[in-house]
C-alpha cells in the first residue's frame, strides 16, 4: 500500500515512516501540504495545533484527493468542539 504523510515533524515523520516501511508500506513523506499526492492509497496528516489550521489543511487535502484515497488525521484533540469541524471536512 502506497502512504502519503504529511508532517512539518521532521522526527515525527522518520519515526512513522520508519514503522510503516518496516511493516511493507511504501511510504512518501512531505512536510509542505503543496507536495503534489501521486496515486497514494492513505493519506495521514499530523495536524497544527490550532484547529482553525487543521481545518483548512484537511479540507485542502480532501478536495485534492476527493473521495477516492481516505484520509487520517493525528492531532491532539480531545473535546466534540474542537473534533467536529475537522470530521466535517
Amino acid at each position: 500500500m502506497q502512504v502519503f504523510w504529511y508532517s512539518r515533524q521532521a522526527a515525527a515523520r522518520q519515526t512513522l515512516d520508519a514503522y510503516l516501511s518496516r511493516q511493507g508500506y511504501v511510504v512518501r513523506c512531505a512536510d509542505t501540504p503543496e507536495t503534489p499526492l501521486e496515486g497514494e492509497e492513505l493519506i495521514l496528516l499530523q495536524l497544527p495545533p490550532l484547529v482553525e489550521e487543521a481545518v483548512v489543511l484537511v479540507r485542502e487535502f480532501h478536495r485534492r484527493a476527493g473521495d477516492r484515497t481516505p484520509i487520517v488525521v493525528l492531532g491532539s484533540w480531545t473535546l466534540p468542539a474542537e473534533v467536529a469541524p475537522i470530521l466535517e471536512n
